[in-house]
C-alpha cells in the first residue's frame, strides 16, 4: 500500500506523516513519488509506505513521469492501484501567514523571499511554487484544496483535528486505510524526531504585523466563499 499523503504547504503535512507513522507500522519515514518509481512490485507491497506531495492535482506527477518515460503505463496503474489518499488541509490565512514566514525565514532556499517584501505582495505572487502563471498564491490554493479536499476518494482531514491526533482521529485513519493502529505502551514511540523542518518558524516572527486591511481586502476580493463554508471555515 502506498499512503500518499497531499496538501498545500504549510497545511499540516508533516504533523499528519507523524501521526500516522506513529500510530501505524510503515516503511522507512516518508518518500517521493520519485523514490520509489524503481521498486518491484513485490517490494511495494511488502508494507505501507508513506509517499508526500505537494502536487494540486492527484495525477499531475505520475502524467509528467509517463510523458518523460521514466515509468511504463503498467506501472503508474500499479501505483495508482495501490494508493491510498490522505489529504491535509488548513484555513487559507493561516497557511498563507505561515508560509511567508517560512520563505522569508529561507527553510528552502529556493523560495526564500526578499526580507522587504510585504505579506500582501506575497499574497498577490503569480507562477509561484506550483501555480501556473498568472495564478496567485490564494488562487493557487484553492485550486489544490478544490482538487484534493473535495475527493470522495481521499480522506481530507483539517489542521487541528491533526494536531490534536485523538483517538477518534486513530479510528479514522484506520478505516480509510484498511490498517490495524500500532500496539505499543504509553512510555513507547515509533518516531523519535519529526520530519518537519521550520517547526516554530511562525511563533519565532509572529510579531510581524501581516493581517493589514489591504491584505484583508485582497482576500476578499479573491477568495470563494461557498468553498470555505463547504469547508468549514465560514465566518473566519
Amino acid at each position: 500500500m502506498i499512503i500518499q499523503v497531499s496538501s498545500h504547504r504549510r497545511s499540516g503535512t508533516h504533523a499528519l506523516i507523524d501521526f500516522i507513522r506513529e500510530n501505524f507500522s510503515v516503511q522507512g519515514d516518508f518518500f517521493h513519488l520519485e523514490d520509489v518509481l524503481d521498486w518491484p512490485l513485490e517490494k511495494l507491497k511488502e508494507g505501507p509506505l508513506i509517499v508526500k506531495t505537494h502536487e494540486p492535482e492527484p495525477e499531475k506527477k505520475i502524467k509528467h513521469f509517463l510523458k518523460l518515460g521514466h515509468v511504463s503505463e503498467e506501472k503508474a496503474q500499479n501505483i495508482r492501484d495501490l494508493t491510498v489518499d490522505v489529504h491535509a488541509y488548513r484555513h487559507p490565512k493561516n497557511v498563507l501567514k505561515s508560509l511567508y514566514y517560512f520563505n522569508l525565514k529561507g527553510h528552502e532556499p529556493v523560495y526564500q523571499i526578499p526580507e522587504n517584501m510585504s505579506f500582501v505582495d506575497f499574497m498577490r505572487q503569480e507562477g509561484v511554487q506550483g501555480a501556473v502563471s498568472k495564478e496567485n498564491r490564494l488562487q493557487f490554493w484553492q485550486r489544490c484544496v478544490k482538487n484534493w479536499a473535495l475527493r470522495e476518494d481521499a480522506l481530507a482531514l483539517d489542521y487541528q483535528t491533526i494536531a490534536e491526533g485523538s483517538d477518534k482521529l486513530i479510528e479514522i485513519l484506520s478505516q480509510h486505510l484498511q490498517l490495524p493502529p500500532r500496539a505499543y505502551t504509553k512510555n513507547e514511540s515509533l518516531v523519535q524526531q519529526s520530519t518537519a523542518i521550520g517547526r516554530g518558524t511562525t511563533r519565532s516572527m509572529a510579531s510581524i504585523p501581516l493581517w493589514t486591511a489591504e491584505a484583508e481586502s485582497c482576500f476578499q476580493q479573491e477568495m470563494d466563499r461557498a468553498l470555505l463554508v463547504r469547508l468549514k471555515f465560514e465566518g473566519n
